[in-house]
């Protein structure tokens, strides 16, 4: 996919994710409500995975996302990826075959997300081995079990459409200033996640 230049004033640069084509625009993402069954399964798994990596806090930092994964298998069918190396590959099998890693933010809000905000991947993760990415987002008061399936691209595209930014960089579409270096696309530029077939037509 070609993807025509954006020209920035260095003041501007990387400041805001301009409107790229991946998905039109028109994405919305599609409202979760997790059961406590789901969180006892990713508590433990993220506890298992804390041990594993020899984790000071034995991977309570890794809740939401394994809920995110937790969230994605079900909608989809999706089998886990529990294999070394390949889950730090991956994290999902598709019902397809091919595999995605699921990239979960915490969110406070009870709100769906706009469609300005975000989907991310850290510039760290850019050599993982999956074939597409897919985004969630949760909110922290687990209570509430709320979450949103925001979208999907083929990794690939992503990178051919997302934005780069530096750790320090102020991303002023959101009023947020990144903390590491980061790939970002606006959510609403994803391409939806249909169950259960979100690859159609690709």
């Amino acid at each position: 996919m070609s993807v025509a230049a954006v020209a920035y004033s260095p003041e501007e640069q990387h400041t805001t994710v301009p409107k790229l084509t991946a998905g039109g625009g028109e994405n919305v993402p599609i409202p979760y409500r997790f059961t406590k069954t789901q969180i006892d399964r990713a508590k433990e798994r993220a506890e298992e995975l804390g041990r594993l990596n020899g984790s000071i806090t034995q991977g309570k930092s890794n809740i939401y996302g394994m809920l995110g994964e937790e969230i994605v298998a079900a909608f989809l069918g999706a089998g886990f990826e529990n294999r070394k190396p390949q889950l730090y590959q991956y994290d999902l099998i598709l019902p397809n075959g091919t595999t995605a890693d699921v990239k979960t933010k915490k969110t406070t809000s009870t709100q769906t997300p706009r469609p300005h905000y975000t989907a991310t991947v850290w510039n760290g993760n850019t050599s993982q081995r999956c074939d597409r990415y897919i985004f969630v987002r949760i909110c922290t008061d687990l209570d509430k079990r709320m979450a949103w399936i925001c979208g999907q691209l083929v990794k690939q595209e992503f990178y051919d459409t997302s934005v780069f930014y530096k750790k320090g960089q102020h991303d002023a579409e959101n009023g947020y200033t990144v903390h590491a270096d980061c790939h970002n696309i606006r959510i609403d530029l994803l391409r939806p996640v249909v169950a259960p077939n979100p690859w159609a037509g690709e």
